[in-house]
């Protein structure tokens, strides 16, 4: 890149506007590409006229800089909720995961409950219907002793087998 053929901005001699339009002009005549623009008046800038551009440049750079730590601050606060939510729905997950297992256990637990009752019941009732069956056969000595040796209880042994691998053993 040449560098313009224009002497130094004078701030004492040179009207800014004035010199700022013989800079375009040749600019345009000698094809200088607009990105590189800022570079050539720098050149041609000093004293006081330089110290603003170079201030203002500098305060364009800390903007531009500013503005890319608002893009990644802004970036991070996303990643940030995305955790956040991605952790929450995890935590949602695993308490209704929780709660389905509890229900279960406690279906479970009524189910067994109910299967317990049943059987006792039933053992009541065949205990009932023996002794009533002994004492209407007259006591015969071969139902006196079945009835002596299970001490007048019977043995009921269940299982209840879950999908957690539990048992549940009743004894009656």
């Amino acid at each position: 890149m040449k560098a313009l053929k224009l002497p130094p901005f004078n701030e004492e001699k040179d009207d800014l506007d004035a010199y700022l339009t013989r800079f375009e002009r040749a600019c345009v005549a000698l094809e200088v590409r607009p990105e590189h623009r800022s570079t050539q008046w720098a050149r041609l800038l000093q004293g006081k006229a330089l110290e603003v551009y170079q201030l203002e440049r500098a305060d364009k750079e800390r903007a531009v800089e500013l503005d890319k730590l608002k893009v990644e601050s802004e970036a991070a606060e996303i990643e940030r909720a995305k955790i956040e939510t991605a952790k929450a729905e995890a935590e949602a997950k695993e308490k209704a995961e929780t709660d389905r297992r509890r229900i279960e256990a406690e279906k479970l637990k009524v189910e067994a409950e109910t299967v317990n009752a049943r059987m006792e019941h039933e053992f009541k009732t065949r205990e009932t219907e023996g002794r009533n069956r002994n004492s209407g056969a007259g006591g015969d000595a071969e139902n006196a002793q079945d009835r002596d040796n299970n001490n007048g209880h019977g043995y009921i042994h269940t299982y209840i087998h879950t999908h957690t691998h539990t048992y549940i053993h009743t004894f009656i």
